[in-house]
């Protein structure tokens, strides 16, 4: 199988380190994010990427993991990465919300959850309820 591998390109080589430096990126905005927007877009952005590097493993230039594998454990884990930022995210909105008045405050986790709502469709059953239960308690 090595013997009759294809030969990759300069410029080829150049696009998968261009799209591994992007991988890299969205994963790490994505597990530091805290709002939906920010989340979503790099997480999804991260998976376009490991779809796109999958065209290069024919050439063997990856070591250890896979850009295939890699895509694999992160679509079999979104709904848990999407739980850890729900609770980043929630946790970063209640410090905020601290040294605001109520009516501040209020509009602010208004904000949040209304964001959040825009992604719903994303959400496990487990991770919609939550939500509901966290708006709940900031009515």
């Amino acid at each position: 199988m090595g013997l009759f591998r294809k030969k990759i390109t300069e410029e080829q080589t150049n696009t998968v380190k261009r799209l591994l430096k992007e991988a890299n990126e969205c994963s790490r905005i994505a597990n530091e994010a805290v709002t939906a927007r920010v989340f979503f877009e790099n997480y999804h952005g991260l998976e376009q990427k490991l779809r796109e590097l999958t065209d290069y493993e024919k050439y063997g230039v990856f070591k250890g993991t896979l850009p295939s594998q890699n895509l694999n454990r992160i679509e079999s884990n979104f709904q848990n990465d999407l739980n850890l930022f729900i609770q980043r995210s929630y946790l970063h909105l209640k410090e905020k919300t601290e040294k605001m008045d109520e009516d501040e405050a209020r509009r602010e986790r208004g904000k949040y959850f209304r964001s959040l709502k825009e992604y719903e469709g994303e959400f496990s059953t487990y991770n919609r309820n939550l939500l509901k239960d966290m708006e709940k308690k900031n009515g």
